[in-house]
Order: C-alpha cells, then structure tokens, then sequence
C-alpha cells in the first residue's frame, strides 16, 4: 500500500479554490492524502477548507518555523506550500531543514526569492538577460529634472498588493511620492493590457504549464475578472524567464502589452490571486504539484489549457462555530 502523500498549505487566507483542487488531487485513483490548512488569524476562510487546520504565528515571529515544523511531523506531511511572500523568504531560507525530514517545501532558492521580492533586483536580472521591461530606476539614480519623462510609476521596492503605487505625471507629484513612498522606486510607465502569466515549474526550473489571462479588473492588485488566452510571445518569454530566474514550482510573471513585444513588469515565484482562472481553464497546477511531490518525471503541457475562458468573481461565505479546541467549521466542507 503506498504512502499517503500530505500536503500543508500555509496562508490559507482566501485561497480555498487551490485547497479545493489539491483535496481533488489527493482523492482520486492512485493517490490520496489530506490537506492542512495554517493561516495566522483564526477568523480566515481558508483555513476551515482543508482536513484539518492550526493557527500560527506570523513568518516573522521566531517561533514561525519551529512551530510549523512541528504541524509537518505530527501530520506527516508530504510537501508544503508557501503562499505568501513573507512565508516565501523564511521557507526558502529554512527549505533544507524541512528536506533532512523528507518535506518537500515547493518553493524556489532562497536567492531567486530575493530577487523577485526585490523589484529593482528584478529589473536587474531582466536587463541582465536582455528581457523586455520597462525602464526603472532607483530613487537616487534618477536622471536630472529636465530629462524626466512623464508619466511615471512610483512603487516600493518590496511592495505587493498595488499598495503604494501611485501614477504621477509631473514633478511635484513626484517628488511628493518619493517623500511617502518606502524605497521607492521609479519606473517608466508601461501602458496596454496588464497579463499574467501563471507558471508551473518542475525541480529543474522546465515550465511545464504557462496559462496568460489578461487582468480586465483588480482589487487591491489580485484579479476579479480575467480572460486566458494563448499569446506566444507572453509563453515564450515565461518559459525563459523561468528558466533563467531558476523558478521550482509556481510563479506568476506579470505584463503589459502594447501592440510589440510584451513587458515584464513584476515576478511572484509563488501561486497568484487569480489562479481560479487557470485551475477552472484545465492548468492542473495542484496535481502537478502532487506528482512533483511524489517524484514523477512530468512532461511540459504548455498550451494545454482552454482559451478565451472568463473569470467573473464573487464572495463566497464560511460558516464556523466555536468549539471546546478553537473554532470548527459549522458544515465541515
């Protein structure tokens, strides 16, 4: 009888459709296994999805790892998943100490982490490997006044979430950006459609999957509508950034596209917003995960996914009474 395969998913949040694939993955023919759900705040919707759930401490409370190292033994876990970016930089950090227990941790080199959290790092590494990208610039590295070319995006150098982005078209509207914004940086403005791609990688940075969806709407940076669509030259330029950045597991890489060749403008190297769009478009990113989990040799099936798929979301709602240990959801899902 094989070994069950676990996985424990941490900043449940709001992710319960990539539970509810990896609960579909670990409960058909050949393979089966439970799902553990960790979030930091008891009151998350996530976290009642899976099997079975433990609060935690935050990624940046020292106990974080000890504690969740604890949660991977006692459930007997397989892999796990960091959904997070704060989560991302410990768990990649602390990667081995998992993997001397046999815990697969599916997230990229703590150096590739760096760099993609790192947004000037980013812009970096894209020049570097000559990668389309708008033109960007530390707040000390501005050219002089007079050869500013308005608009510009003004961002935190670590930011996520759209917070702290703002578009200025003037130099007093920058200067006052540059005096509210964390270290900031600036970056030509990249107009066209905004697309993200969602990527799967296998343990040697090979993309098995690219899935572009066009962002129609955001809030608070994360997809409420979208559309996929199969454009070569997004899945083309996903499949080398990958490559190249060295990306284990699941990313999504942002663009814009203006009629030429697309623009990377962000990489996350972790599951998107928006993945519900390409999870319901056939990308079975949790059963990828699972097999890579289990050690099987996975083929690229770039491509296989299905196009002009639209994405229209919409709140959902989680039930959960208090218990004798804690809150219990009131219909376990």
């Amino acid at each position: 009888m094989s070994k069950n395969i676990n996985v424990l998913i941490t900043g449940a949040g709001r992710r319960v459709p990539i539970i509810r694939a990896f609960r579909k993955a670990l409960s058909g023919d050949g393979v089966k296994g439970r799902v553990i759900c960790v979030d930091m705040d008891a009151l998350s919707a996530g976290l009642y999805s899976g099997d079975n759930h433990y609060v935690v401490p935050g990624a940046g409370d020292p106990e974080y790892v000890p504690v969740l190292f604890r949660i991977c033994r006692r459930e007997e876990i397989s892999f796990l998943v960091p959904t997070t970016d704060e989560e991302l930089t410990v768990l990649s950090r602390e990667q081995d100490r998992f993997r001397n227990h046999g815990i697969f941790v599916m997230v990229s080199s703590y150096a590739t982490v760096l760099t993609c959290i790192d947004k000037f790092a980013t812009y970096q590494f894209l020049r570097a490997h000559s990668i389309p990208t708008p033109q960007t610039f530390s707040a000390g590295s501005l050219p002089p006044d007079e050869k500013l070319d308005f608009p510009l995006m003004v961002k935190p150098r670590t930011g996520k979430g759209s917070i702290n982005c703002f578009k200025v078209g003037n130099l007093s509207d920058l200067q006052y950006c540059l005096r509210v914004v964390p270290e900031a940086i600036i970056q030509e403005f990249a107009p066209g459609r905004e697309y993200t791609a969602d990527v799967m990688c296998n343990k040697s940075s090979q993309a098995l999957i690219v899935v572009p969806r066009q962002r129609i709407a955001t809030i608070a940076g994360v997809s409420q509508k979208g559309r996929t669509e199969r454009n070569r030259d997004i899945e083309e330029l996903a499949v080398e950034i990958s490559a190249k950045l060295k990306i284990i597991g699941p990313a999504n890489i942002q663009f814009m596209v203006d009629g030429a060749m697309p623009r990377c403008i962000e990489i996350n190297p972790r599951l998107s917003g928006g993945i519900p769009l390409s999870l319901a478009a056939g990308a079975d990113f949790a059963g990828m995960m699972v097999d890579l989990a289990r050690g099987k040799d996975l083929s690229p099936a770039l491509g296989r996914f299905e196009e002009g798929l639209i994405m229209l979301r919409y709140d959902e709602s989680v039930f959960i009474k208090e218990g004798p240990n804690g809150y219990v959801p009131r219909n376990p899902v």
